[in-house]
């Protein structure tokens, strides 16, 4: 084990991000933490990439 927690799935509703670790934990946090999502549609809010080592999550602007 490397210690890195790394992500298998993101997922939203009207208030929270949801991210799926590949241990199954599911962390959930206010989408109002993030301006840039805040306002996105759902369409641009699925357009995300998992980047460095599943250990983040990229949106394209």
């Amino acid at each position: 084990m490397n210690g890195l927690i790394k992500a298998k799935e993101v997922h939203f509703d009207e208030e929270y991000l949801h991210v799926k670790l590949e241990d199954n934990r599911i962390i959930s946090t206010p989408i109002e933490w993030y301006a840039p999502l805040k306002n996105a549609s759902i369409a641009q809010l699925k357009n995300y990439k998992l980047i460095c080592m599943n250990s983040g999550i990229e949106w394209k602007s």
